[in-house]
């Protein structure tokens, strides 16, 4: 005689469990918080997971205890593996999400560099200019080089 059974599962996120499922080619009814899981080579057996307190329950028929566990074994692999997948899509993100705000920051900087450059070559060429200096401007490599020339007759 068999009996219903419950297990307590370890998954907590139904789209990782649908995910998993998915991956397993297990074909399942998604009724909120109750999946049921659709014949895996057993007629009239009803198995499903319900959304309880956090976590998802399995209730199963005892008469296919063996199977059961092989199938719920199979399941937490690929949901632990779905779980790794899904972390590490999230930390890469996260990882150009950083590198896009550096980058920006690092413009930012630039930004800022070129406007202090600008502005002291504009404020010592205005001084020159007060003391009767002309000035010639010179590139050198990235650097500039502002010549003062002042002609005495």
């Amino acid at each position: 005689m068999s009996q219903r059974r419950i297990y307590t599962t370890p998954f907590i996120n139904k789209e990782l469990l649908l995910k998993a499922l998915n991956n397993l080619n297990i074909s399942y009814i998604d009724q909120g918080n109750e999946l049921i899981i659709e014949n895996k080579n057993k007629v009239y057996i009803e198995e499903k997971f319900l959304y309880e307190n956090g976590q998802f329950i399995y209730q199963y028929d005892s008469w296919h205890e063996k199977e059961n566990k092989t199938f719920l074994a199979s399941l937490e692999k690929e949901y632990n593996k779905v779980y790794l997948e899904q972390k590490k899509l999230i930390e890469e993100a996260k990882l150009e999400e950083e590198r896009k705000r550096f980058e920006e920051k690092l413009r930012k900087i630039e930004e800022e560099k070129k406007d202090f450059i600008e502005k002291q070559k504009n404020e010592i060429i205005k001084r020159a200019k007060e003391k009767g200096y002309t000035v010639k401007e010179k590139k050198v490599g990235n650097k500039i080089k502002l010549i003062l020339v002042r002609h005495n007759y």
